[in-house]
């Protein structure tokens, strides 16, 4: 048979690696747009070397699950990119619509080399801060970094998902792309 050229083999690898991580997660819709789809070429961004942070604000939460029996839950959200996390403060009696203070639902996430297939997604992980027992987990929302870095900002509302393809609410998020040594001053027209 005919064997396609170098390059062309390449990006068929890259798509497969890409399908094959993404294929349990289901787009993050905002605005009419999936911003949690691979760029509009097919190709997410991967071994690029990217320097810098994303600073994320928690806003709040609607129609969250409660994982509580009795009472209202004590939310708290961990965001991950690749090997790199940070916990929002916990909302107490939160709820199923938790509203974070300005000063407990920012976090700071750095981005220090290259966006794999395995790093490209941003992950916002819901918890319920439980004082007997291990926290539980509410629910999980993915946004593409690759697509953050090329917007710089967003701010919207993202599905939330529990156990796959769920929805279990929605969480209002804003999100900055601050490349390394940029000392800009956030804005506040998002």
């Amino acid at each position: 048979g005919t064997r396609a050229p170098p390059g062309v083999a390449v990006m068929q690898g890259v798509r497969d690696r890409w399908r094959s991580h993404a294929s349990h997660v289901v787009g993050c819709l905002s605005g009419g747009a999936y911003i949690s789809e691979p760029d509009p070429l097919g190709v997410p961004l991967l071994d690029v070397d990217v320097r810098g942070h994303f600073e994320v604000v928690i806003v709040e939460g609607k129609e969250l699950k409660n994982m509580e029996l009795f009472g209202q839950q004590d939310p708290y959200c961990i965001v991950v990119l690749g090997a790199a996390s940070a916990r929002t403060k916990t909302v107490p009696y939160g709820g199923k619509n938790p509203k974070w203070p300005a000063d407990g639902g920012t976090v700071e996430v750095p981005c220090g080399g290259a966006l794999e297939s395995g790093t490209n997604l941003l992950h916002i992980r819901i918890f319920d801060a439980d004082k007997c027992r291990e926290d539980d987990f509410v629910g999980e929302a993915c946004l593409n970094a690759s697509t953050l870095i090329a917007m710089e900002a967003f701010a919207g509302e993202v599905q939330v998902y529990r156990r796959g393809t769920k929805p279990r609410g929605r969480l209002s998020v804003e999100v900055r792309w601050r490349p390394a040594g940029d000392s800009a001053v956030p804005s506040e027209d998002l």
